[in-house]
């Protein structure tokens, strides 16, 4: 990953995070999911993560350097933390 990749994440996570550090561990946890993913599924994808063309089957897989899957899982991340968050 390169630096513009890595200041596009973080400045998708500052949108979504009150506070620099939980912007920061945005990024880290999208980065560790995509990690995890390559390692335990390489070429495919992770079973924990919802592909966003499900109801179309055949289609490609995001790969997990892609830039625009690592901000769906920071998106979606931001918001079960908020939704963790209203529990609590």
């Amino acid at each position: 990953m390169d630096l513009d990749t890595y200041r596009r994440l973080r400045t998708e996570a500052r949108r979504h995070a009150r506070r620099a550090q939980d912007a920061d561990d945005l990024v880290q946890d999208a980065l560790l999911i995509a990690l995890e993913r390559d390692v335990d599924h390489p070429g495919v994808e992770h079973p924990d993560v919802e592909h966003p063309d499900a109801e179309h089957p055949g289609t490609e897989h995001p790969s997990s350097d892609d830039p625009a899957w690592l901000i769906g899982v920071i998106r979606h991340r931001a918001a079960m933390d908020a939704r963790t968050a209203i529990r609590r």
